[in-house]
């Protein structure tokens, strides 16, 4: 991998740009944590940290490799026999299991089959 120096602060988002396809075109297996070793960051906070800046072009191209990784995932979920390592990478980026409640419909819905029977009252 041919990450940047260590001590460069990225400014230029076509830079960062081709460091991310770089790692695309170059890895078999892309990962969240292998494009931000790819990238040069010692940590994923320190990752969070200069995604979440306020140099909204780089933070887009950052927000995008993001989604790619995400989107290999969500295949993986798909195509594998079992989809446990995606689901704990997911959680991992911030994707969370939502209650019936989250959504805005009732938690624990009774649900009945009533076949020829009369209910009174």
């Amino acid at each position: 991998m041919a990450a940047h120096d260590k001590n460069q602060k990225f400014k230029d988002p076509e830079k960062a740009q081709i460091l991310i396809d770089d790692y695309f075109d170059n890895t078999d297996f892309p990962t969240y944590t292998g494009m931000i070793r790819h990238l040069g960051f010692k940590s994923r906070q320190s990752w969070l940290n200069y995604r979440n800046s306020d140099n909204r072009e780089l933070a887009e191209v950052f927000e995008l490799g993001t989604l790619r990784i995400e989107e290999i995932y969500e295949i993986r979920l798909n195509n594998a026999k079992s989809p446990i390592a995606a689901i704990f990478a997911l959680k991992n980026m911030g994707w969370k299991d939502k209650d019936v409640d989250e959504l805005g419909t009732q938690k624990n819905p009774i649900h009945m089959a009533v076949t020829g029977m009369t209910i009174k009252a």
